[in-house]
């Protein structure tokens, strides 16, 4: 059994249910990832919260993810432009967790085991 760990913050922007997000500039916020450079650290919930309501964010443990792209089971992933998860390959990404099922296509919602770390 999985006991992930879950925190509330602000949204400093509409964020999408089951995106990759980054800290917000204030303290307390969130915003939804925009690269796989960002500091990742964490999934929004099921809820998409927008401009100033609280969000939800995973920060270890299992967790839905939606896919920006197909990639297999196992594979470390990190954001793209989008927030979505889609698969890290180069040195100084920031992962945000590891796959446990494959994605078909973009939209995919995936379980995955989030443990932020750079690749």
């Amino acid at each position: 059994m999985s006991s992930p760990l879950y925190k509330q913050y602000v949204a400093a922007a509409a964020i999408a249910p089951y995106r990759i997000v980054v800290p917000g500039a204030a303290a307390g916020t969130v915003q939804q990832a925009a690269a796989a450079s960002g500091k990742s650290f964490g999934v929004s919930w099921d809820v998409g919260p927008l401009t100033g309501e609280r969000v939800e964010v995973c920060h270890a443990g299992m967790h839905l993810v939606e896919a920006g792209g197909a990639f297999a089971a196992s594979d470390p992933l990190t954001s793209d432009a989008n927030g979505r998860a889609v698969l890290a390959n180069t040195a100084g990404q920031r992962v945000v967790g590891i796959s446990q099922e494959a994605a078909v296509a973009a939209g995919d919602l995936v379980q995955v085991l989030i443990i932020p770390h750079v690749f």
